[in-house]
């Protein structure tokens, strides 16, 4: 299930690439108005992913790898939701002997597969560029 991870790398990513110079995670953290710490973690995420810069130190920070209209947003979901599905199930085994309790967990997964495989193709068609231009 989708949580605020999500929104603040987007968040991350937009600001990066606004300020074409580095920024510290104390400023990202500021205008997210989360702790630093959780940026921290988020910009080892997007380095991993090839889509930021790190640098410690005094004069360092962080800075977009590549081009804003090159990161989709399903990108960032795929490896932020990888294995997981878009709704929760229920995680009790439901009755075996009750014609809905049998079949609910594969009616489910279904809905739960096309959601997703929606959700990835209208993600795909956004970029960082693109929410940019809306603001």
């Amino acid at each position: 299930m989708i949580n605020s991870r999500f929104s603040i790398q987007i968040h991350i990513l937009c600001l990066l690439a606004v300020h074409r110079s580095p920024l510290t995670s104390d400023f990202i953290a500021s205008s997210a108005n989360c702790n630093p710490v959780l940026v921290r973690k988020e910009l080892s995420i997007l380095k991993k992913m090839g889509f930021v810069h790190t640098k410690e130190g005094k004069s360092g920070g962080a800075t977009l790898a590549i081009a804003a209209n090159e990161i989709h947003l399903d990108q960032l979901y795929k490896i932020l939701y990888e294995n997981q599905e878009v709704f929760g199930q229920n995680k009790n085994t439901p009755n075996p002997n009750c014609n809905i309790g049998k079949n609910i967990n594969l009616l489910m997964s279904d809905i739960n597969r096309h959601a997703e495989l929606s959700l990835l193709n209208t993600l795909n068609g956004f970029t960082i560029q693109n929410l940019l231009e809306q603001i």
